[in-house]
């Protein structure tokens, strides 16, 4: 029944039937499992990761997607040496992941410990070999430079702020089309269609 509460969008009402099951059986796995994606969904993460860090303690068999789901709640929330714990249990448990490696390599990479982020990225890279993504962050890296993602796009902040002379080499007074900026999608004047 709180699944399909949870389905239907009545979040209050699916936290309150997880919390009675719970309530009846501590170790109710699934209830735990739940209760853990409701409270992500209403953004109270610190109980998010609280129900995770229980279900590890009662789940003995393929923890990774549970441990994926800590890491990246814990990362959030600021909490980056209880991430990397994660991401290291995972990598302890499967030898062949690169997953945990190129995890962990983009949080020591953002964080600035250039030396651990390399060699996270290069254990990634062997587990691997084929992950452009990975080496373009491991290129990065050894330039100084920050992760892509948190590159700024000076096309779409050119085109968002309606500034076309703020880029170099484009001639000034190009059409545009009409942008939506949480997509960060631009028109593109030197595009061949």
């Amino acid at each position: 029944a709180g699944s399909a509460l949870a389905e239907h969008g009545r979040n209050g009402e699916a936290l309150t039937f997880y919390q009675r099951a719970l309530a009846e059986d501590p170790d109710y796995t699934l209830a735990l499992r739940n209760l853990a994606l409701v409270h992500r969904e209403r953004g109270e993460i610190p109980a998010a990761i609280e129900c995770l860090e229980k279900l590890l303690t009662l789940e003995r068999r393929d923890t990774r997607g549970l441990r994926l789901e800590l890491a990246h709640l814990l990362d959030g929330e600021g909490r980056v040496a209880e991430s990397l714990a994660q991401y290291e249990a995972i990598a302890t448990t499967d030898d062949q992941d690169p997953l945990p490696w190129r995890e962990a390599g983009q949080i020591l990479h953002r964080i600035g410990d250039v030396a651990k982020a390399e060699t996270a990225y290069r254990q990634a890279l062997k587990r691997a070999p084929k992950d452009a993504e990975v080496a373009g962050w491991l290129d990065r890296l050894k330039r100084g430079l920050p992760l892509k993602d948190e590159m700024p796009d000076p096309l779409a902040e050119a085109n968002i702020a309606g500034d076309e002379a703020a880029l170099p080499g484009l001639p000034a007074g190009l059409p545009r089309a009409p942008t939506d900026p949480s997509l960060r999608l631009t028109f593109d004047p030197l595009r061949r269609p």
